[in-house]
């Protein structure tokens, strides 16, 4: 089931939103500006309900953080009255508003929408932590270094990167790399060799389940 985050300090925000979305979609709330990067990191959502104001950090420095890291879909939330940070929050790299009192069919009708469009918008750079990728360029850069990587050896550290701490197993890596020829050993192979390069256990084995990208070393 799809993970919808909500960070807003008022619980009754977030019951609303419990109460009509459950059936849908897993739903985590958090009434803290403060440690929400890291409460992002550990349960992974597709989309961020988020109120502009929020304590400890506002919501506006939340999304300027959230951009350094990721294109995660963030919807804010605001009052009426907050035009000025409703136009902010949009150049800054929110994917839609929605202001307060709102009807919960709106919000999920939203939701459903900026989902249904982060899907088929493929991004081209991505930047988590210490490692940045661009795809057109196939850059990558990892704790200052430029490291260079075969085809293969990219897509595959650009999976991982993308679909942070998602588990992915050998036979889903050679289908998405439509390498159907290769053995599932070719994906240790790669794995192997991008550890080498990246000189990090940045890739991390699950065992009996595949590969996934270990968040606490980027």
């Amino acid at each position: 089931m799809v993970t919808i985050a909500v960070a807003d300090d008022d619980p009754q925000v977030a019951d609303i939103l419990h109460w009509y979305l459950d059936d849908s979609y897993r739903l985590v709330s958090t009434q803290e500006g403060t440690g929400l990067r890291e409460f992002i990191t550990h349960e992974n959502p597709a989309l961020l309900v988020l109120d502009v104001m929020l304590p400890g950090m506002s919501g506006l420095d939340i999304l300027r953080d959230i951009r350094k890291m990721s294109r995660l879909p963030v919807i804010l939330l605001t009052a009426r009255s907050q035009e000025s940070q409703i136009i902010e929050g949009l150049s800054i790299g929110a994917d839609d508003y929605i202001t307060k009192p709102f009807s919960p069919r709106e919000v999920k009708s939203r939701i459903e929408t900026v989902l249904r469009r982060s899907l088929y918008q493929e991004p081209q750079r991505h930047a988590i932590g210490n490692l940045f990728m661009d795809r057109d360029s196939h850059q990558v850069i990892y704790c200052g270094r430029h490291i260079e990587l075969t085809g293969k050896e990219f897509e595959i550290l650009w999976i991982l990167a993308v679909n942070r701490g998602q588990v992915f197993s050998r036979a889903h890596l050679l289908q998405t790399l439509s390498d159907f020829d290769s053995s599932e050993r070719t994906v240790d192979a790669h794995i192997k060799n991008l550890r080498k390069k990246l000189q990090s256990p940045l890739v991390e084995t699950m065992y009996g389940l595949g590969y996934r990208l270990n968040t606490e070393t980027v």
